[in-house]
C-alpha cells in the first residue's frame, strides 16, 4: 500500500478544519461560512456548501489565499456548459511539489529503477503535467522522455526509437499505437487524462503483453488523485491531500461506499487555492482496494454524457473491443446517432444497427479536454 493512500479520518478531519481556517482569514470567497465552520466530524462536512466550476469562473481571484507573488502556477480550462467562458486555477510551488511527490511514490510501483518511460502527452511549460511527471520519475532513477501525439505512425516511430520499459498516455491513443505497432511491447503502461474503457485497457495489456494501470486526476485535484497499485484494482485515493465524497448528482446527499454517483473533492494541504467540497461531474465508486486501500474503484465518465442514450462511454465499450476498430468519433442529432470511423467500418455498422456509419481517419489527442460526443 502506497503511503499517500493510508486514510486517517482524525488526521483528515484535522486537515480540513486547517483548510478552512485559512479560507476564512485569507480569502474573500464565503469567507464568514468558512471562518463559522465547525467541524466536530467529517459527516459534518456535508453541511457546508458545495464549490463548482461556475464559483471558480467568478470567484476564482477571491478564492486566493496567497499573495500573487506566491503563485508559481496558474492554469486556464475552458469549462463545458458555461458558454466558452474559462475557469482559471492557482497553485504554489508547494502546491507543485506535492504533486510530483505523489507522481514519484505513484509511478515506483510500476517502475524500476533504470527503467526508461515515455510520457506521450503534448509538451507542456516547465510547471506543466509532463515537466512535474518527469521530475517525479527522475527522483525514482527512471529516464523520461516527452513523445508528443501527432501522427499515429510517427509517435510509433519515437517510441521504438526510445525503447521504453513504460509508456504514459491517453487510453484510445494508445490502444491504437498497440494494435498498429504491435513490436514495441513496454512492460506496463499508464493510462491517464480521460476517461478509460475497460476495452482498452483490455486491449493494450493483450497487444502489448504489458500490465496496464489506470489513473485518475483533473487540474482542480492539482493533476493527481488516484491511481492504482500492482493489485490493478481500485485506484488509490491521494488521502495525504484530498478527501473525496460520493454525492447523489440530483440531490448532493452523500452516497456510501460502492454506489455510484458524483465525485467531490475537498483538498487537504492546498496553499494557494483550497477547494472545499468541488463538484467534478464525475461519476465514480468509492470503495476499498484488494490490499485495503482507501479507492476509486471505478470512474464511469461525465454525468452530463451519461445522462445520454447511448452514451460516448457505451459505444467505447463497444467499439474499442474490436481490433479493426481503431478510433471513432460520434455525433447525435435529430436524425440519430452518426458515427465516424477510423478502420473497420462494416464491422461498427454490425455492431451498431440502426447508426449512421462513416469511414474517416481520427485526429490525435490534443491534450485540452476530454473526449466527448457532439450534440448537433
Amino acid at each position: 500500500m502506497t503511503s499517500f493512500s493510508l486514510f486517517d479520518p482524525e488526521k483528515t478531519l484535522a486537515s480540513l478544519r486547517a483548510q478552512l481556517r485559512l479560507l476564512g482569514e485569507r480569502s474573500r470567497f464565503r469567507r464568514d461560512i468558512y471562518a463559522r465552520a465547525e467541524l466536530r466530524s467529517l459527516d459534518d462536512l456535508a453541511e457546508l456548501p458545495f464549490t463548482t466550476a461556475v464559483d471558480i469562473i467568478q470567484s476564482g481571484k477571491d478564492m486566493l489565499c496567497v499573495s500573487p507573488r506566491e503563485v508559481a502556477r496558474v492554469v486556464t480550462l475552458s469549462s463545458s456548459g458555461t458558454s466558452g467562458t474559462s475557469k482559471r486555477l492557482y497553485f504554489t510551488r508547494g502546491d507543485l511539489e506535492r504533486t510530483v511527490a505523489f507522481f514519484a511514490e505513484g509511478m515506483d510501483v510500476i517502475c524500476r529503477e533504470g527503467d526508461r518511460a515515455a510520457i506521450v502527452m503534448p509538451d507542456s511549460n516547465e510547471l506543466g503535467l509532463t515537466a512535474l511527471l518527469t521530475e517525479g520519475l527522475a527522483r525514482i532513477g527512471v529516464e523520461a522522455g516527452t513523445v508528443p501525439p501527432r501522427d499515429h505512425a510517427d509517435t510509433a516511430a519515437q517510441l521504438r526509437d526510445f525503447g521504453p520499459d513504460v509508456i504514459v498516455g491517453a487510453p484510445v491513443f494508445l490502444r491504437r499505437i498497440a494494435l498498429e505497432s504491435v513490436d514495441i511491447k513496454p512492460r506496463a503502461v499508464l493510462v491517464s487524462t480521460d476517461y478509460c474503457a475497460e476495452s482498452a485497457v483490455k486491449t493494450i495489456a493483450r497487444v502489448w503483453g504489458s500490465e496496464v494501470f489506470t489513473h485518475y486526476g483533473l487540474t482542480e485535484t492539482g493533476l493527481g488523485c488516484a491511481v492504482q497499485c500492482r493489485e490493478l484494482d481500485g485506484m488509490h485515493i491521494r488521502s495525504d491531500e484530498l478527501y473525496i465524497e460520493i454525492v447523489d448528482p440530483s440531490t448532493g446527499a452523500p452516497l456510501p461506499d460502492g454506489t455510484p454517483g458524483e465525485i467531490v473533492i475537498s483538498t487537504l494541504r492546498r496553499e494557494a487555492m483550497p477547494l472545499i467540497r468541488y463538484r467534478t461531474g464525475d461519476i465514480g465508486i468509492k470503495g476499498l482496494c484488494r490490499c485495503g486501500a482507501p479507492s476509486l474503484m471505478k470512474v464511469l465518465g461525465r454525468a452530463d454524457e451519461l445522462s445520454r442514450t447511448p452514451s460516448l462511454y457505451e459505444l467505447d465499450e463497444l467499439l474499442l473491443g474490436c481490433d479493426g476498430i481503431l478510433d471513432f468519433s460520434a455525433s447525435r442529432g435529430p436524425d440519430g446517432l452518426e458515427v465516424t470511423v477510423d478502420g473497420d467500418a462494416e464491422a461498427a455498422a454490425k455492431l451498431l444497427p440502426g447508426a449512421r456509419i462513416k469511414k474517416g481517419a481520427a485526429a490525435p489527442p490534443s491534450g485540452r479536454g476530454k473526449r466527448r460526443m457532439r450534440q448537433i
